[in-house]
């Protein structure tokens, strides 16, 4: 084989094939982080009106049973019982449609 200066097709491809298998194998884990990232964006999202709901409900004693129903991604459903002195959750879906529950307790005083 005479010398020959630059790349042959051969490694050409040879370098494509390598590089496009790493990107298959990596894309899909990428795809994962990203949608866990968001699951747990929603549920902090979630959970933070949950404590400012809860707190406002107890500072304006409103009425039990409570519920109200907020749109931020999915529908965040927020539910407020007299159970055990108080008790607030929050119910949504997450990025995999899957339901996620919540809950915040008050203790009440002795």
């Amino acid at each position: 084989m005479r010398n020959s200066n630059g790349f042959t097709l051969l490694e050409t491809v040879t370098a494509f094939s390598v590089l496009l298998v790493l990107l298959l194998t990596l894309f899909p884990a990428l795809i994962s982080l990203e949608n866990g990232r968001a699951a747990l964006s929603w549920e902090r999202e979630a959970v933070s009106l949950l404590y400012d709901e809860y707190h406002l409900h107890l500072k304006e004693n409103r009425p039990y049973p409570y519920t109200k129903v907020y749109q931020i991604h999915n529908p965040v459903t927020l539910i407020f019982t007299e159970e055990g002195g108080g008790k607030g959750c929050a119910y949504w879906k997450d990025t995999k449609n899957r339901e996620n529950e919540f809950c915040l307790y008050d203790v009440p005083p002795e």
